[in-house]
């Protein structure tokens, strides 16, 4: 599936054609507020099965100070995975938390950007046959470097494509320490609320 994503996001990219264009200099100084949604085709890091779900996520850019900061803001994102297999092995994802997003926005149509998030994370699983019960866990400080494009299709509509690579340690019980490495691919659609003269 996620072969699937990344044909999507290079299809939409060539079939636009639109190639970015240089910046003008007065939208540079307004400030975005991006909010999407999208569906995730990610690897769960514990039982290497991927499933699809979906993520959300809000960008705030700013566009102040040097001209090397401009291009610097703030990722809030919400992610979750559940993974069931009938008779076997039940799983649940979820974080959420947030960081800095370095976009590079020189184009005015294409934004590669890069980013490394602070999650909170929880993970319920259960499997089933040793022992049929599920053992909810407390929560974990996770790190999620990641990067992508966003390609404006019209107005204030983005498309992204994004990959996301997650650490986890978690521990199950004192001195029992795991290392997880869940991740994937997003493609998603985001809205920028914070311009209101964007045209073509």
């Amino acid at each position: 599936m996620h072969m699937k994503l990344i044909l999507i996001g290079l299809s939409l990219a060539i079939a636009i054609p639109a190639f970015p264009q240089a910046k003008p200099a007065a939208e540079l100084q307004n400030p975005q507020l991006l909010v999407g949604a999208g569906f995730t085709d990610f690897a769960n890091g514990m039982t290497n099965d991927r499933n699809e779900s979906y993520a959300v996520w809000a960008d705030w850019k700013p566009n102040i100070g040097p001209s090397v900061l401009k291009n610097l803001g703030v990722e809030a994102e919400f992610r979750t995975y559940k993974y069931d297999q009938v008779g076997s092995h039940q799983l649940n994802q979820t974080t959420y938390g947030g960081g800095p997003i370095y976009t590079l926005q020189r184009w005015s149509n294409i934004h590669p950007y890069g980013k490394f998030l602070i999650n909170y994370a929880q993970m319920d699983y259960v499997n089933v046959w040793v022992r049929p019960v599920t053992y909810p866990q407390p929560s974990w400080v996770t790190y999620s470097p990641g990067g992508g494009v966003e390609y404006r299709v019209w107005g204030n509509l983005w498309v992204r494509e994004d990959y996301e690579y997650q650490f986890w340690r978690i521990n199950i019980k004192p001195g029992d320490n795991h290392y997880l490495n869940p991740n994937g691919f997003t493609i998603g659609a985001s809205y920028d609320f914070g311009r209101h003269r964007f045209g073509r």
